[in-house]
């Protein structure tokens, strides 16, 4: 009696676990970062070490948001900040973003500083702000087939305000400030984006393929003999 006990709480323990054991979820899209380049019309106006500044606070963002598995690309001495999509292309298919699905592609569209004084009604004082729009073109490239799986703009901002009564004196405002803040939102913008059309594939979903569903791992079937 007691054998045949056991064995049926052995039986059960058995299927318990087996029926409580989760599929193995899915892995994040593994994601490489290009440098960012400057549109045509705003190569005279952009400095390199700013877009270097607006590549790294991209990649910041999207590591820390926990949804890509962010892979580092080759250096290359021949890289430009005039590049275009095809030169990515080619350097996808020479091997520079070894273990990426995808490739994040952006040019800077428009990069705009405004520096203005505005009188402050009924007192007299002015202020003064100095203010950067920014708008960025990302393509996102897959890296077994080549295609542009998906494209957006993202757009960064970022301001410096200093009041001053009119017998102040100089006004100096914090470019570096703006720049700072345009950058860093510019990247929390391009992460949001990622996340709404990359987030639901996993590393190794095909280009076109959609949603893969979560495929549930067979139950063990346990028959009790009594």
């Amino acid at each position: 009696m007691k054998a045949k006990w056991f064995i049926r709480a052995g039986l059960a323990l058995f299927a318990t676990i087996s029926f409580a054991a989760p599929s193995s979820p899915t892995s994040s899209p593994r994601l490489a970062v290009a440098e960012l380049a400057y549109g045509q019309h705003v190569s005279g106006t952009i400095d390199r070490a700013d877009l270097r500044k607006l590549t790294a606070d991209i990649r910041s963002g999207i590591q820390k948001s926990g949804s890509f598995q962010l892979v580092q690309s080759k250096s290359s001495a021949d890289a430009r900040n005039n590049e275009r999509l095809g030169d990515i292309i080619g350097r996808i298919k020479s091997g520079m973003y070894p273990g990426a699905d995808y490739v994040l592609f952006g040019e800077i569209s428009s990069y705009e500083f405004r520096q203005e004084a505005n009188p402050i009604k009924s007192t007299d004082t002015v202020s003064h702000t100095l203010s950067l729009d920014l708008v960025g073109e990302f393509a996102v490239i897959s890296t077994k087939n080549y295609a542009v799986k998906t494209r957006f703009s993202a757009t960064g901002e970022g301001q410096d305000v200093r009041l001053m009564t009119s017998q102040g004196g100089r006004v100096v405002l914090n470019r570096n400030k703006v720049i700072s803040e345009a950058s860093r939102s510019l990247g929390e913008e391009v992460t949001k984006q990622l996340e709404e059309q990359l987030g639901g594939f996993s590393g190794g979903a095909e280009d076109g393929g959609g949603n893969r569903p979560l495929v549930e791992s067979p139950r063990e079937e346990v028959i009790i003999f009594k």
